[in-house]
């Protein structure tokens, strides 16, 4: 069994979201989304928030939009999509039970690798490379898209994406999905909409990028720098940021002011940072930011080098 059949095979088996992908007759555009809350317990980065694709039966379009918690930054963050016709319900439990036919349809993606293959497998053993798909990160989301003759009224009715982020890994639970209409045509178009009333920009939201990890050799002090950035549409007032010492890790400052900040503006702050010989192999040092009545968390591994 080939590399690209085993991948196949664990993205079958390690369903992570499987997204209703709902078509009337006639309909060339089939939609999908899966939402989420922000789960505390999951690193950031992979932490699925929203996810959408559209796949375009005439043209063979396929165009994926995987929005976490915050922007990846691990160089080995993987995203891997996948779809395929279920037979019955679009879930895990009908997925891995083998309810679904080939073609499946694999578009994965690591954070360095700037072109994906696409790749269609029309059976267990039988794969076509189509060639490359796109792949761009803008803010925390991750486009994936790709366009083919080879997918074009392929009849794919349900998706499924995981993300791998060495050395973490997770799973997101089955969707809930409401039916999505197909793009109307323009005898379907509905009337043009009137005026709309102004919204109020969105409230102000920090977020702390999860640094690299740190390797430090003993006693040596080292600078590692933490980006702090307000992600909503409104400032911020001056707030203060903290790196949290671990046993046999020395830190300064361990707190410091964080500047007021505008809407999508960002701040770098940074902390000395020192391991000694009390200290375990690898150390987790948390880091917390605060202004305006907010909280951003994220944390800084660090390794010994000795």
């Amino acid at each position: 069994m080939t590399h690209r059949v085993r991948l196949a095979t664990v993205a079958l088996m390690a369903i992570a979201a499987c997204l209703a992908l709902v078509a009337t007759a006639g309909a060339e555009i089939r939609n999908g989304e899966f939402t989420a809350a922000v789960d505390p317990s999951l690193e950031p980065e992979l932490d699925v928030t929203n996810a959408k694709v559209s796949y375009e039966t005439v043209t063979g379009a396929v165009n994926w939009a995987i929005t976490t918690a915050e922007p990846p930054v691990d160089p080995e963050w993987r995203a891997m999509t996948a779809l395929y016709v279920a037979t019955g319900e679009c879930n895990l439990a009908a997925i891995q039970a083998g309810g679904f036919t080939f073609p499946l349809l694999e578009i994965s993606a690591v954070y360095e690798e700037p072109k994906p293959e696409t790749v269609l497998y029309t059976s267990p053993a039988s794969t076509e490379n189509l060639g490359p798909a796109a792949n761009s990160v803008t803010g925390a989301t991750t486009h994936l898209s790709a366009t083919y003759p080879a997918l074009a009224n392929r009849g794919f009715n349900c998706a499924s994406f995981f993300l791998e982020g060495s050395p973490h890994y997770f799973q997101v639970g089955d969707p809930v999905v409401p039916p999505v209409s197909p793009t109307p045509t323009p005898s379907q178009s509905p009337p043009a909409p009137g005026p709309v009333a102004p919204t109020a920009p969105a409230p102000a939201k920090l977020t702390i990028v999860k640094p690299k990890p740190a390797k430090l050799a003993v006693g040596k002090w080292t600078t590692v720098s933490v980006k702090v950035t307000n992600i909503g549409g409104t400032g911020t007032a001056q707030g203060s940021f903290r790196m949290a010492a671990a046993s046999g890790i020395n830190v300064k400052p361990a707190k410091q002011k964080l500047p007021a900040l505008g809407p999508g503006a960002s701040w770098v702050e940074s902390v000395r940072v020192q391991i000694t010989d009390k200290a375990k192999h690898r150390s987790t040092l948390q880091v917390t930011g605060t202004a305006s009545g907010l909280t951003a968390k994220s944390s800084l591994i660090v390794k010994s080098t000795d």
